[in-house]
């Protein structure tokens, strides 16, 4: 019973979120990691994303020169590079706001999140890694003057074992021809909504039957989405060949170049899912222990006009086909490359209501310059990661950050700051990334003040 939640729950994450989210990110935990578990998440990333599995986190994109509305925003007032990480004498004063819709309590309530708050430097912020500035997930920041929120839909239809069948059935007939193996059978069973994971159903395939046709099947129905995936087995290297085309990429050549090289293998997969998408967007995870460049890379087919927050969102919130490629050596001899990417799995997401997020209100957009104010005073909501390990980093001084940009969280527009805080022992960047809401929100104070207070309880109730 346990596994099976657990695995419901891994399934309904957006890989952008878990490869941030997971613990195994840290470097010892990365030498214990195998490709399997990887595959279906690690159970302390599951565990980790399954506390906020119920706000939803939309990540930007990374810029690319596909995208280049995409690019980084400098500030002139903004210097770039690092300083001292000695708290500051003289805070600039928090702005005061009359009309404020949301309060701090609310944006934390709806983060479900941990914030501590010392002065001017914070521990609450998520690390990036990249081999260059271009590879931060950046966002343009909007010149209007209002801005959007969002609200997530809650509640999408009734399970139907009938369309689900349907839809599992199609996939595997045209999956199965295009792998050249004999179509498994299945049964579905019905998962139940727990606290961490919402009411769904799920195709069990025979495990030994996987075993025997090298590749390993996943079908999924919950209220919002219908999901099909699979990836191959180890006794196939990793590789997935579809109509004799392999499924590889060549990571040294620019997205544009990827992209291009991917003309045939896309019409195969819109054929093989039935479905056809305009846009490609391509996002590449480093890290700080790899040799062998990008640890995980995603290529997304999917339609950019589909959603208004795909423009902020990692993984799309509209229909898309993914192809996910890992190039983290797991254990000593997993299949890793500095250049062609093979170790491929391919999932197809398929929306079951039109929106996932719907437009609530136009807010005034707080300038940059008044997030700069709450930044320095250390009222940000740090990020995606689990919140008690973000309570154990150094504090970092965001005086002199390097980057500014745009992000939805739960539907809230978020400025995301980023400051250079050091180099990793395999030569990529080390940003710090946390968050300071676009929108007027008050009762700051107050609310800081209260997880520090609660935050001080903890500690002391940790040392008796």
């Amino acid at each position: 019973m346990k596994n099976s939640v657990l695995i419901t729950s891994m399934a309904y994450l957006d890989d952008g979120f878990i490869s941030e989210a997971a613990p195994t990110a840290t470097a010892p935990m990365k030498r214990l990691r195998c490709r399997l578990a990887m595959k279906w998440m690690s159970v302390a990333a599951g565990f980790c994303a399954m506390l906020l599995l119920s706000w939803h986190v939309v990540i930007p994109y990374v810029r690319n020169p596909a995208f280049p509305d995409n690019s980084p925003v400098t500030l002139p007032h903004a210097p770039s590079g690092t300083s001292s990480d000695a708290p500051a004498v003289n805070l600039p004063d928090i702005p005061k706001y009359d009309h404020a819709l949301y309060t701090a309590e609310d944006i934390g309530n709806l983060l479900s999140g941990y914030n501590k708050l010392d002065s001017f430097a914070t521990s609450s912020y998520t690390k990036i890694y990249v081999p260059h500035e271009d590879y931060l997930r950046i966002a343009k920041i909007p010149d209007d003057e209002y801005i959007t929120t969002y609200e997530r839909k809650i509640d999408g239809e009734a399970l139907s074992t009938k369309e689900f069948t349907a839809f599992t059935d199609q996939m595997l007939e045209s999956v199965s021809a295009a792998l050249g193996i004999v179509r498994l059978g299945y049964q579905v069973e019905q998962e139940k909504a727990t606290s961490f994971s919402e009411a769904s159903l799920r195709a069990v395939f025979n495990a030994d039957a996987e075993r025997e046709s090298g590749y390993f099947f996943s079908s999924w129905q919950y209220g919002q989405s219908n999901t099909f995936s699979f990836f191959s087995s180890s006794k196939s290297s990793g590789r997935i060949i579809l109509r004799d085309v392999p499924v590889e990429i060549d990571q040294t050549k620019t997205d544009a170049e990827i992209i291009a090289s991917l003309e045939e293998i896309k019409h195969i997969l819109f054929g093989m899912f039935g479905a056809e998408f305009e846009s490609v967007k391509i996002i590449r995870d480093y890290g700080d222990y790899s040799e062998h460049g990008v640890e995980f890379m995603y290529v997304y087919f999917y339609n950019a006009a589909d959603d208004p927050l795909n423009a902020y969102s990692g993984t799309p919130l509209s229909d898309y086909i993914c192809l996910s490629f890992d190039n983290f050596e797991n254990f000593s001899g997993d299949i890793v490359s500095d250049k062609i990417l093979y170790n491929v799995s391919i999932r197809y997401h398929q929306c079951r209501t039109d929106d996932v997020y719907t437009p609530t209100k136009q807010v005034r957009k707080i300038s940059v310059e008044e997030a700069e104010r709450l930044l320095y005073n250390g009222y940000v909501f740090g990020g995606h990661s689990c919140p008690l390990c973000m309570s154990m980093q150094d504090k970092v001084n965001f005086e002199g950050y390097a980057f500014v940009g745009l992000t939805y969280v739960c539907g809230i527009p978020f400025y995301e700051f980023y400051k250079k805080i050091g180099t990793s022992r395999n030569g990529n960047l080390i940003y710090a990334k946390t968050n300071v809401p676009a929108v007027e929100v008050s009762g700051y104070e107050e609310y800081f003040e209260s997880q520090r207070e609660a935050h001080q309880g903890l500690v002391y109730a940790d040392t008796q």
